[in-house]
């Protein structure tokens, strides 16, 4: 069941981000319409949005056009004037970035920001990666 839209103006987003102090949000999930939404709302609030869809389950053939919605998508509230950051170059003007385990072998020089998923595991001993001082629910 999808939950309902909360109405105009009323997007807790805003409110949400500025209790954490919070100045960007990765919006993700494999709806590009919600995704588009959520970012509208998030960019009125003045927030950096990154653009990231997450499909699942999707052929090769299904993901080609699939993220060409979803670079159109981003591309509309950017050229609004939001601060939007997105995955994929040929239909999107903005940053355009990557983020993977650090284990995981891509040549990530074609991309303007990079980020590395440091999941907690036996990982998170290793040289280089540990946990950030800003974790959320850690104390």
């Amino acid at each position: 069941m999808r939950a309902a839209a909360p109405k105009a103006g009323q997007h807790p987003l805003p409110a949400r981000a500025e209790g954490l102090h919070c100045t960007a949000i990765r919006v993700t999930g494999g709806y590009p319409d919600r995704i588009e939404t959520t970012a509208r709302h998030a960019a009125a609030g003045g927030l950096e949005v990154w653009f990231s869809p997450f499909p699942c389950e999707m052929t090769d053939e299904q993901m080609p056009p699939y993220f060409a919605d979803c670079a159109e998508r981003a591309e509309r509230p950017r050229h609004d004037g939001a601060d939007v950051v997105r995955t994929v170059r040929p239909l999107f003007a903005g940053p355009v970035s990557y983020a993977s385990c650090p284990l995981v072998g891509v040549d990530r020089s074609p991309f303007d920001i990079v980020g590395l998923d440091a999941f907690r595991s036996r990982l998170q001993h290793a040289p280089g990666i540990g946990r950030s001082s800003t974790t959320v629910g850690d104390s």
